[in-house]
């Protein structure tokens, strides 16, 4: 290229780019606006490395959690994945994974026992 199409071929590369650039900045900020959008928070999912050292516990610690069904995991691949939000909430003490549907199963069904119970007196 030379001369005036050097030029125009430069300021049409420019354009595109600039184009581009702004059609990603509103996508990812729109991205980011959006519930549950993938962030660095707390609702994203860790390895079992990284989860042993938020938990403060060796990597077959968390293993064995999830072997326990005391914590669930994903799978990524061939890679365990564990959800930062039950994590924390495994640690302070709450029940999750199996237990924890177990125990919510359990309530409801003493719930629903005694709703019948009563219904029964009253009857």
């Amino acid at each position: 290229m030379t001369g005036t199409a050097a030029i125009e071929g430069t300021t049409f590369e420019a354009l595109v780019r600039r184009l581009v650039r702004d059609a990603v900045r509103e996508e990812l900020a729109a991205f980011a606006r959006e519930p549950g959008a993938l962030r660095n928070g707390d609702d994203n999912y860790l390895s079992v490395a990284k989860a042993a050292r938020v938990a403060d516990v060796a990597p077959g610690t968390i293993r064995a959690w999830i072997r326990s069904g005391r914590l669930t995991s994903k799978r990524a691949g061939r890679v365990l994945r564990i959800s930062r939000s039950e994590l924390e909430q495994f640690m302070s003490g709450a029940p999750t994974g199996s237990r924890g549907v177990d125990i919510k199963q359990r309530v409801a069904r003493r719930i629903e026992s005694d709703r019948e119970a009563l219904r029964k007196r009253a009857a």
